[in-house]
């Protein structure tokens, strides 16, 4: 398999192009790997037919369906991001607008550590930047790293009890909201749709709860060393022990700056058709730049787990 690296800043790696044009031919265990390493892949032009990829995306990891309205009627696994119209009466998912920085975890501690996002109709519109904290982490000193591995925070979906006191990356209408409340608190790895039950007594069970104390630095299923930070989502930092820092708004600051503070760790993906962007969960977060609302847009986007061959760790990986 062909790729080369992405890099930025002072040489720093944030993730990988892989050369490839089918994703067919790759092999789905050694890209997962590679994701874990890199936390990012890029895609360029791929010519996979849809269902080869929803095939391929089987292979590659655990997927739960969402059984949403936005997902996709005939290949349930991909969520349909777009601002065209779906039906009559339904729209596509976060399809208009910018969203600000966030990731895929929020609020449940085992949820999907890996989106992709398949470009259909996106040449040209919104494109998506990505901060990766991989090559970050690797440029820490031992003490930061010691402390980050250390702390962890308090998780909120009330935006007035944040840090930043911002509206969540995106708001959806209520209905929908509680349409997506309904599926977190089902998601589970073992209940994927080609998760093996044998080896369900390894994975945790853990609650849907909007008020968690989840790690900065999580226990990567692959031991990928990085930082969690949903920064929109952060109430307070706290110690090993739940309990708030003295502190606490000064850590925030100091991880924001260093993470966003600057371009060192960021990728900006200008769209093409057949694209696809794969974003490692645990160590990066993303945005979508503002977009032109006249220009059609859709992607197809998928969250899975990393399968249990390829996992050095069972336990929740933020708890």
């Amino acid at each position: 398999m062909k790729y080369e690296h992405i890099l930025v800043g002072n040489n720093n790696v944030v993730g990988i192009r892989i050369l490839e044009k089918d994703i067919a031919t790759t092999d789905p265990v050694k890209v997962a790997q590679l994701l874990a390493e890199y936390g990012m892949i890029v895609f360029k032009k791929v010519i996979t037919p849809i269902e080869e990829y929803n095939a391929w995306q089987l292979e590659f990891g655990y997927h739960q369906h969402g059984k949403l309205w936005c997902n996709d009627k005939e290949y349930p696994i991909f969520y349909r991001v777009t601002n065209k119209q779906l039906t009559e009466n339904e729209e596509g998912l976060f399809g208009h607008g910018e969203l600000d920085w966030h990731q895929n975890i929020l609020f449940v501690p085992n949820a999907e550590e890996v989106v992709s996002l398949y470009g259909l109709d996106v040449d040209g519109v919104a494109p998506t930047t990505l901060a990766n904290s991989i090559p970050l982490w690797k440029n820490l000193s031992q003490e930061d790293r010691d402390f980050f591995s250390r702390i962890k925070f308090r998780i909120t979906n009330k935006s007035h009890d944040t840090y930043d006191k911002k509206m969540a990356h995106y708001v959806l209408p209520t209905a929908e909201q509680q349409d997506f409340d309904r599926k977190r608190s089902g998601l589970h790895i073992s209940n994927a749709i080609n998760f093996d039950p044998k080896n369900k007594d390894l994975y945790p069970e853990l609650e849907f709860v909007k008020k968690n104390f989840l790690r900065f630095k999580p226990i990567h299923p692959l031991g990928t060393d990085g930082l969690y930070f949903p920064m929109l989502n952060i109430e307070y930092v706290a110690d090993e022990n739940d309990n708030m820092l003295a502190n606490h708004k000064e850590v925030f600051e100091r991880i924001k700056s260093l993470y966003i503070g600057s371009r060192d760790y960021m990728y900006t993906h200008h769209w093409e058709k057949g694209d696809i962007f794969f974003m490692e969960q645990l160590t990066t977060i993303h945005k979508r730049e503002p977009m032109d609302a006249t220009l059609p847009r859709e992607l197809l986007r998928t969250a899975s787990w990393y399968k249990t061959p390829m996992r050095k760790s069972f336990v929740a990986s933020l708890k």
